[in-house]
């Protein structure tokens, strides 16, 4: 928050290890254009809710290929991941592409 107040210009996210109940409208209501949850936190539900409020959905970390599967087919933004080869072969595999 402390960082749209010194320059609103600049698009930021909320990053959390817990996503509380009314999370969209706090987002919404501070200005933030991203959620970063924790990906043991993240639901099909939020990042819906999310993405219906035109928030963008970044989760971080997940190494687990069928996680990266799952996240995927909920509509995610971004996976942020300490293993990116494998990241690039589910989501190749998730769009048809080759693995």
């Amino acid at each position: 928050d402390r960082c749209r107040a010194l320059a609103p210009q600049i698009r930021t996210a909320w990053l959390c290890s817990v996503v509380p109940d009314g999370a969209v409208d706090l987002l919404r209501s501070r200005g933030h254009v991203a959620l970063h949850p924790w990906v043991a936190m993240l639901t099909e539900e939020i990042v819906g809710a999310c993405h219906a409020a035109g928030i963008q959905v970044n989760t971080w970390t997940c190494d687990d290929p069928e996680r990266m599967e799952q996240l995927i087919e909920w509509g995610i933004d971004g996976i942020c991941t300490n293993v990116p080869d494998v990241a690039l072969r589910v989501r190749a595999a998730a769009s048809g592409g080759p693995a």
